[in-house]
Order: structure tokens, then C-alpha cells, then sequence
């Protein structure tokens, strides 16, 4: 790979999942390259890559980078493990993230408000695509603060699960 950019990599190292690919590797002080061979795996990136409790040690810190099939799995784990560690507030933090699935926004305000709230609606051009979604399941916490980090990269379902947090007032919305 030596000489190469980083696209050229990629396309070498990149293929089918379960496929194979050799390579050589060359290494300071010895005269034989190490041969390679590594098998393609399909690479999940994890919806909340990272959580913490934030100095203060009551701030939560809940990142949240996409809405795949399991975002809101992935936000009530860290949720829980940090209420568990006395968490007395929390940060959700969206910014960058580019949106996904409707049912995994609609279930993560779920977590923050009672069973039964009208969460959001969707509309079309016809009858039949209108749409309204309510809380379905019971909620983790209802009073715990909220503050919602947004930016300009923050669309879709980032946009619904922001909106309607702050409309329903169980979270501020921070950022543009």
C-alpha cells in the first residue's frame, strides 16, 4: 500500500463480507514480509459509540450517531447505566447525526415522556399516509433534565426526536 492514497486502500481492503484478502507486510529490521491473510467482515458501527458521566459526575453524556434498527436499544442501555451511577441530569447529543429510521426517534422520545403521548405526525398527499404516533411503551424517566445538542448536520430523525422533546417540554434544545 506504500505510495497509496487513502481511497486506493479502502478499494483493496474493502469487498464482499466473508471474502478474503492477502497481503504482505513489511517490517523495520526484518528482511521477509509477514504474510497477511484477513477475512471481510461486515463492520457495524455502534448508534452510541460513547457515554459518560460528564466531571460534575452528575451530567450524563449520551452520543448518538445514527438511527439504525438498534438506536433506541443501544440509548436505553446507556441511559440505564447511567442512572444507575446517580446520573441527575442529561445530555443527548445529536449533533452530526444524519437521521435514519422514524421508529427508532419515535422510541427514543418514548423513553422521556408517559405512555400514551401524541408524539408526532406525519402527512402526505394522500389520507392514508397521514400518520399520527403516540408513546406506546412506559417511559424510562419523566423528569430528569434534558438538553438536546444539535447542529446543522442534524436531520430527520435527529429533527424529530429534538422537536419533539422540546415540544412536549421535556428537553431544551441547544444549537442550530
Amino acid at each position: 500500500m506504500e505510495g497509496k492514497n487513502h481511497q486506493e486502500i479502502s478499494d483493496q481492503l474493502t469487498g464482499q463480507p466473508g471474502s478474503e484478502v492477502e497481503n504482505s507486510v513489511k517490517r523495520p529490521g526484518v528482511s521477509e514480509p509477514l504474510m497477511l491473510r484477513i477475512k471481510r467482515e461486515e463492520i457495524k458501527i455502534p448508534d452510541v459509540p460513547y457515554y459518560t458521566l460528564l466531571d460534575d459526575g452528575a451530567t450524563g453524556y449520551i452520543k448518538l450517531t445514527g438511527f439504525t434498527q438498534t438506536a433506541s436499544m443501544d440509548v436505553r442501555n446507556a441511559f440505564v447505566n447511567l442512572k444507575k451511577k446517580e446520573m441527575k441530569q442529561c445530555i443527548l447529543d445529536l449533533r452530526g447525526n444524519g437521521g435514519g429510521l422514524l421508529r427508532e426517534a419515535i422510541n427514543i422520545v418514548n423513553f422521556f415522556v408517559p405512555k400514551g403521548t401524541e408524539l408526532v405526525q406525519t402527512r402526505g398527499k394522500y389520507d392514508e399516509w397521514n400518520k399520527t404516533y403516540t408513546a406506546l411503551n412506559d417511559p424510562l424517566d419523566v423528569e430528569l433534565p434534558i438538553v438536546v445538542l444539535v447542529d446543522g448536520f442534524s436531520a430527520s430523525a435527529s429533527e424529530i426526536v429534538s422537536g419533539s422533546l422540546q415540544d412536549l417540554d421535556r428537553a431544551v434544545v441547544l444549537g442550530e
